[in-house]
């Protein structure tokens, strides 16, 4: 079943975090490809209904629930995401960087998914 993205924007962070859980457990025993093609088209429905408040917002939910999954779990998914965002057009690319970015820098004081990024990027 397709996620309702718009319904999951509009919920409480709580009940947002939930919903995003219970859709990454869907995802993990899935390959990074496979996670990847889900996760693009999340991205794209994402930009198409979001204002970038409600995008960051959902970025940050995320983000949060990713520090918390075991770190070659977090990287599984951190793969997959950098992946389906390379695979973006370059419009919908520029505004998931950016707002990626900045859910980044709320999120990640500790630098432990910067760390992750850098680590799958060498």
């Amino acid at each position: 079943m397709e996620p309702d993205i718009g319904k999951i924007l509009k919920m409480k962070k709580k009940e947002q975090s939930d919903a995003m859980l219970a859709l990454f457990q869907g995802l993990l025993d899935k390959d990074v490809d496979q996670i990847s093609t889900a996760m693009k088209g999340l991205i794209e429905d994402v930009d198409k209904i979001a204002s970038d408040k409600e995008y960051i917002s959902l970025c940050e939910t995320n983000l949060n629930l990713v520090k918390g999954l075991p770190e070659a779990t977090a990287e599984k998914i951190i793969s997959a995401r950098l992946k389906a965002q390379s695979e973006l057009p370059e419009n919908i690319k520029s505004r998931d960087s950016k707002n990626l970015a900045e859910a980044l820098k709320a999120v990640d004081k500790d630098g432990k998914i910067a760390k992750i990024i850098n680590k799958i990027n060498s």
